[in-house]
């Protein structure tokens, strides 16, 4: 009966352990910075251009996350980003142009979503929605004009587009947050579907949309 009676402070330690949330999933916050890859492309209702091709670029920033419960998380990301896309138009009087946008712009995402425990390990998983916005540095076209290649910025008269500054989408995404204090890794991927006509010029009744995937990788520090 003794050796029960030790064993009983044990038990109660051991269930008061696994009723303590890990470290990461308490109400609190994070900062930190991440990098990582984004693929691009354009949904495009304007008739010169005949197809649109996906390109990949790279994007980097800061992040900043706050956590009022367990389970809710709000974070926001300021990244800098280089993207682009392909594109195959033709135009009356030189024919077909292939080319490649690239776009370089200043992207911030906000995101709400919940965070759940990984089972058995030292980590969260996050599901995320919110808006997203960018605010284009520079847009330059590269392409091939009769076997002749150029180099121009996106607005001149040759693609007939004069492009949006500010880019309005909205976001989905998952991610997973790996805690080793002091730090965690912070691992995300998610789909940007782009809300705005980009094309402002005299033909912005047709479309002009942005598309991405992207995925970063980072280092934070919570608080």
């Amino acid at each position: 009966m003794n050796g029960m009676n030790s064993l009983i402070p044990i038990f109660m330690m051991g269930f008061a352990a696994i009723q303590v949330p890990l470290k990461g999933q308490e109400p609190g916050g994070m900062f930190g910075f991440k990098a990582g890859s984004i693929t691009t492309g354009v949904y495009s209702e304007i008739p010169a251009f005949l197809n649109t091709d996906w390109r990949s670029g790279l994007s980097a920033g800061a992040f900043v996350s706050i956590d009022p419960t367990s389970t809710l998380t709000l974070r926001a990301d300021l990244l800098y980003a280089r993207r682009g896309f392909g594109f195959r138009m033709y135009d009356e009087v030189t024919g077909l142009i292939p080319g490649e946008a690239e776009v370089r712009s200043i992207e911030l995402q906000l995101d709400a979503g919940l965070r759940l425990p990984w089972p058995g390990r030292r980590a969260t998983v996050r599901v995320f929605a919110g808006p997203a916005f960018g605010y284009e540095l520079s847009c330059k076209v590269e392409g091939s004009l009769v076997g002749v290649r150029f180099e121009e910025d996106c607005d001149q008269p040759l693609l007939g587009l004069r492009t949006q500054t500010v880019d309005v989408g909205f976001s989905v995404g998952s991610g997973m947050d790996f805690h080793f204090l002091p730090v965690a890794l912070v691992v995300d991927g998610r789909y940007t579907h782009g809300l705005r006509n980009l094309n402002k010029g005299s033909d912005d009744s047709r479309s002009l949309k942005s598309r991405a995937w992207a995925f970063t990788v980072g280092v934070g520090w919570p608080f």
